[in-house]
């Protein structure tokens, strides 16, 4: 994680690869999640959605992968898609601030208040 807090960005890739490779506790999902941001960051949005994809689907009940990939989502403009993930997110955790103010930010993106 050092790495990608470092903007690192092919150092991270490589070394959540690995560990994605390594795992042997169940964290993979981790690891995708971590780099999908680190693809994101460089603006390999095909690779990175397809990160976020798999951590979702290797842990549906983690509101962060749903959030992460709705806000991957509004930095792309795919708006809807991204209020279908934050909606998610929301369900998974309600308590979470972050989570209405990236759905906040995502309504005002189509022009509508959030309801």
């Amino acid at each position: 994680l050092s790495y990608l807090e470092m903007n690192k960005l092919d150092d991270a890739v490589e070394h959540f690869s690995l560990a994605i490779q390594l795992d042997t506790a169940g964290d993979t999902a981790i690891y995708y999640n971590n780099r999908a941001l680190a693809y994101l960051r460089m603006e390999k949005y095909e690779q990175s959605f397809a990160d976020f994809d798999q951590a979702t689907v290797m842990n549906p009940n983690d509101p962060n992968y749903f959030f992460n990939r709705g806000n991957a989502y509004l930095t792309v403009k795919n708006v809807e898609q991204a209020l279908s993930d934050l909606d998610e997110a929301i369900s998974l955790a309600q308590s979470i601030p972050a989570y209405y103010h990236s759905k906040g930010v995502a309504f005002q993106a189509l022009g509508r208040k959030a309801g």
